[in-house]
């Protein structure tokens, strides 16, 4: 299960987003459709139309996070992550996060 720190703001973003977008269509939305400042101390997260995928916006370098990549050619290294996404899914955005209309 994911605990953030009791610091640390989280805002979602209701409505469904291209999750073609790269961090910068991310930072344009979290400014001009949610008027917020996207270098605050924050997490925004986003959701697309069938509400199975989720992109986080989070400046890891204010907090000091340290953020380790897959490296090219080594898809193994890829289970950590899809079993995280699998049990986030589960845990939150099935649950508690999206309600059907």
């Amino acid at each position: 299960m994911i605990r953030p720190g009791s610091d640390l703001t989280v805002y979602l973003c209701r409505e469904p987003v291209d999750m073609r977008k790269q961090i910068d269509g991310l930072a344009l939305l979290v400014q001009e459709a949610m008027d917020l400042n996207p270098f605050d101390q924050a997490l925004f997260v986003f959701g697309n139309r069938q509400r199975d995928k989720v992109k986080l916006l989070f400046w890891a370098h204010l907090r000091s996070v340290a953020l380790f990549l897959i490296e090219p050619g080594k898809p193994n290294q890829n289970a950590y992550i899809e079993s995280f996404n699998g049990r986030f899914r589960d845990e939150c955005l099935n649950k508690h996060w999206f309600t059907s209309r």
